[in-house]
């Protein structure tokens, strides 16, 4: 049964259909072997399995792995289910065309063209001298003296520049986390499977570093790491294109796949080459003139108003503690701060972040009103929620951190925002890229300018 090792066992799946199947497959399949009698029995229902009832089920047991702390050990429960129901999702409809998902379906091919890049250095740079696993000229290549020392040279230097170009995959998953999970969480109550792909992301991203920070004779280990890479940048790429994108397909209204579009792709180029981003602007371009065409409504943001000189601009003044200003002077002055700011209102929601141009990490609209508890991995969930709630008790007022971001130092702060009586108002995460400034030496006087 798709080589998953099974017992002699009765039934505990007579009856069961769609979800409720896929939930007691799944919790079966975490908890051990599963029993060959009601596998076998099963098998009719279990091609009868669609997106939805995996995404159910999956739902089901993140909500229980959170509440008891066992997340970890639901990763390979879910990928035996997969497994399991490959054939049916594999025979599921495509997912039909449109500017968003165009956007990450390309994406996916570029990511899997990447990975595959890498195969021919790690084949040299791990298998032995005379391991059939690399050809005739390579092993030639590999056997002894400076012919071998070369061959592993060259392929060290392209796995470097394989793994470089891999760099950009962080687009494809910050437009996942930032851009489609708020969206999905917002219209789809059984949306917790998104945690657990978010925390496959991190291992992707924890590979990833880990094999830049290998050194040359490292074969075992780069082995090891770029299994572990090769599995789950694939493992993700079917769960979002059999699982996720079906169902999310038909949640999208028209009118919201330009915004969307708009939206992702303002989170960068990522993998993606000039060509694809000229195809894929040239088509959501169209979407948008078809849906006008058709009566639908406009999906770019509304042309500002003239300006006033009330205030610094438009709008009606807002009285501050020392002035006043129009709320455009306000958005204007937020943005222009080299500092990346996010306001979480009482209820742990995105009320507000500063959309300028320095932003250290990325944010979409999409995430406003997003609960806070679903804007973080699984791993680091507990200690922030514990921040937030000392926050609300009184216990701290403000927490800072730094830490090191692809070469650069970024500070990061937390503020608790309380009103002239001590209530408690939201959060207040304040960020900044300090590399520059932590250079600085002597003086610069405004006079010397």
């Amino acid at each position: 049964m798709n080589g998953l090792e099974m017992e002699e066992s009765k039934g505990f799946l007579p009856g069961l259909e769609g979800q409720a199947l896929a939930t007691a497959l799944l919790r079966a399949l975490v908890a051990g072997p599963l029993p060959k009698a009601e596998a076998e029995g099963a098998l009719a229902r279990i091609r009868a399995l669609g997106p939805g009832d995996i995404i159910g089920a999956v739902d089901a047991l993140v909500a229980e792995a959170i509440a008891g702390d066992d997340f970890e050990a639901l990763k390979p429960g879910v990928t035996r289910l997969l497994h399991l129901c490959r054939e049916p999702l594999e025979a599921g409809q495509p997912v039909p065309s449109s500017p968003f998902l165009d956007l990450l379906l390309r994406e996916n091919r570029r990511a899997l063209e990447a990975v595959d890049a890498l195969r021919p250095a790690i084949a040299i740079l791990t298998a032995p001298g005379g391991a059939e696993s690399v050809d005739e000229a390579r092993r030639a290549a590999l056997e002894g003296g400076a012919l071998r020392q070369a061959a592993q040279a060259r392929a060290w230097d392209e796995l470097g520049r394989g793994l470089a170009a891999l760099r950009p995959l962080e687009d494809h998953y910050s437009r996942l986390e930032n851009v489609l999970f708020p969206w999905f969480e917002a219209r789809y109550p059984e949306y917790r499977c998104l945690s657990l792909m978010w925390s496959i992301h991190d291992d992707v991203r924890a590979s990833l570093k880990a094999l830049e920070s290998l050194g040359p004779d490292s074969g075992p280990e780069l082995g090891r790491l770029s299994g572990r890479l090769f599995f789950d940048l694939r493992a993700l790429v079917f769960r979002e294109e059999r699982i996720l994108y079906p169902v999310m397909s038909g949640l999208l209204k028209p009118a919201e796949q330009a915004s969307l579009y708009a939206e992702a792709r303002a989170l960068g180029k990522g993998l993606l080459r000039e060509t694809d981003l000229a195809w894929l602007d040239a088509a959501a371009s169209g979407w948008s003139a078809a849906l006008m065409a058709l009566g639908g409504s406009g999906t770019g943001p509304a042309a500002p108003a003239a300006p006033s000189s009330l205030g610094g601009g438009s709008g009606a003044a807002i009285p501050l503690d020392a002035g006043s200003l129009s709320p455009q002077a306000i958005d204007l002055i937020l943005k222009r701060l080299h500092l990346d700011m996010t306001f979480i209102d009482p209820d742990n929601r995105v009320a507000w972040f500063s959309n300028g141009p320095h932003r250290v990490f990325p944010r979409s609209p999409s995430v406003i009103g997003r609960d806070v508890k679903n804007c973080h991995p699984h791993e680091s969930l507990a200690r922030v929620l514990g921040l937030i709630e000392d926050f609300r008790e009184g216990r701290r007022e403000s927490e800072a951190f730094w830490i090191r971001m692809k070469g650069r130092l970024i500070h990061i702060e937390y503020f608790a925002v309380r009103d002239g009586a001590g209530n408690y108002l939201g959060v207040l995460e304040a960020s900044e890229d300090l590399t520059d400034k932590a250079s600085l030496t002597g003086e610069k006087r405004l006079a010397s300018s």
